[in-house]
């Protein structure tokens, strides 16, 4: 996860990232690519790779140089989307598997006679979980292959949540995002403060917005112009509407 932005070479201004864009997704795919592959040969270098079974013939340096040139022209996927919510429900959705680790004690249902039943999800009715029963030592395998090898965390901080950043440029960034607050929802676009409106009951697009980020009311095409609803003309040949009602075409 990163931030939508940063600070200046000076640390005195944020700088915000256009809404369309973060970073060029093909250039980050083949810099990862990159990076792991050279950390990959001096591992191997360094004599820390181990080689057994049908991986035995990479041991050989030219063998091992030949297989990293096939894996150069492999291309890498990075998968890079805009958050169907705001930055809580990702980071919501995130700790439900940075905090715990395989399964939680509430799946766990019985356990007796060397057999282990749990709550598996259910894909054909997502409500109502399907009970599945292993035998205990094929549970403790499945739940071992989540548990991180020695060496491995799960949370790195990297840019302004580094340690070092935390009590400087991470303060600095939090002071400047709360003073352009104001001015984004207090003042029109003259720099004269707006009256605050009495605010109303939320509406089926407010709540959409809320929920997935998208916007019903904003033309998708120039990200400016509003979507309204307006009365629609329709010819009846048959049982027309009442003369109470009239027709809508809803354009969102």
């Amino acid at each position: 996860m990163v931030t939508g932005g940063g600070l200046n070479p000076s640390a005195n201004r944020w700088i915000a990232a256009k809404n369309s864009f973060l970073v060029p997704v093909k250039a980050l795919s083949q810099i990862l690519r990159g990076k792991f592959l050279d950390a990959l040969k001096e591992t191997f270098h360094e004599g820390k790779l181990f080689f057994r079974g049908s991986t035995e013939d990479l041991k050989e340096e030219s063998t091992f140089d030949r297989f990293l040139k096939k894996l150069r022209r492999q291309k890498w996927v990075v998968y890079a989307k805009e958050p169907f919510g705001r930055a809580q429900h990702v980071y919501a959705y995130i700790s439900r598997y940075t905090h715990r680790v395989a399964i939680s004690n509430q799946r766990l249902v019985n356990c007796q006679n060397g057999q282990v039943t749990f709550k598996a999800r259910n894909n054909d009715s997502p409500e109502k979980p399907r009970l599945v029963t292993l035998p205990a030592e094929e549970f403790i395998r499945r739940f071992l292959l989540h548990v991180l090898p020695a060496g491995f965390v799960k949370i790195r901080h990297y840019g302004l949540l580094a340690p070092c950043n935390a009590k400087t440029k991470l303060e600095k960034a939090r002071t400047l995002l709360l003073q352009m607050e104001p001015t984004n929802e207090n003042h029109s676009a003259n720099g004269k403060p707006q009256e605050k409106k009495e605010t109303s009951s939320p509406t089926w697009q407010d709540l959409l917005l809320q929920l997935t980020g998208w916007d019903l009311r904003t033309c998708p095409h120039c990200k400016k112009g509003f979507l309204i609803r307006k009365p629609l003309s329709i010819a009846f040949t048959t049982s027309p509407l009442p003369s109470t009602q009239k027709a809508y075409l809803d354009s969102s």
